[in-house]
């Protein structure tokens, strides 16, 4: 069995070890519950990725499979003001995230583009509508190959907040962890809780808050059913 785990910086378990960026995925949650179950893992996630390139990602990876029955998806849905651009002067992905100096991107061009989203369009109806979407698409989707899997936010509440007039029936309430929670992220918990600063930078949380989410994740996976009967 191998549980493939997709999303942000969160999920690649950045700061873990005191160095930002790469992470270390095998001590973030993803790496816990893979080790819970004795299963191996595939993380896809990546630092300052957005919901669109997560999607694709786990839609590219996902297509390639002949054994979808021996995986289990692990999706942690970030802040859908980000966003991913190409500078085709550099020859470079460039992954945007809310808050983030635009100055540190040399081409002018991709400058001014991020800079005016910021001022104008960071977040609003089209990219929580956009997201909503995205993760029906990627429900249906790995429903319809017979993965299973878990959703959750990792960042913002997002369908607590900008998603809250959007249809929720259409959302599999059982494989969305804590949906509809204002307090149901990842990062939202752990700011409303007292843990371990020493062992982190700035934006990321230390091993030990991993550990105790990676426990509410199985706790789901197993009062809910989730997990398949191959291994």
């Amino acid at each position: 069995m191998k549980l493939v785990v997709a999303g942000c910086s969160h999920s690649n378990g950045s700061e873990i070890d005191g160095v930002r960026h790469p992470g270390n995925p095998h001590k973030a949650y993803g790496g816990k519950i893979a080790k819970h179950y004795g299963w191996d893992m595939m993380n896809i996630s990546g630092p300052g990725w957005g919901n669109d390139w997560i999607f694709d990602s786990t839609m590219a990876y996902f297509e390639k499979i002949s054994d979808p029955e021996n995986h289990f998806a692990l999706i942690g849905w970030t802040c859908p003001g980000r966003y991913t651009l190409y500078c085709h002067v550099e020859d470079k992905v460039v992954h945007v995230c809310p808050g983030q100096d635009a100055s540190c991107f040399t081409e002018p061009s991709l400058f001014r583009r991020v800079d005016q989203h910021y001022k104008t369009a960071m977040l609003n109806e089209h990219t929580w509508r956009h997201e909503h979407y995205m993760i029906i698409a990627m429900q249906d989707f790995l429903k319809k190959i017979g993965v299973n899997y878990l959703f959750f936010d990792a960042i913002t509440a997002n369908h607590a907040l900008g998603l809250r007039e959007f249809n929720l029936e259409n959302i599999d309430k059982e494989r969305y962890f804590r949906l509809n929670d204002e307090q149901n992220s990842y990062w939202n918990y752990y700011l409303q809780n007292i843990w371990d600063g020493n062992n982190r930078w700035s934006q990321h949380a230390p091993e030990s808050y991993h550990d105790y989410w990676a426990g509410l994740l199985i706790e789901h996976i197993e009062e809910n059913k989730l997990w398949p009967t191959s291994t």
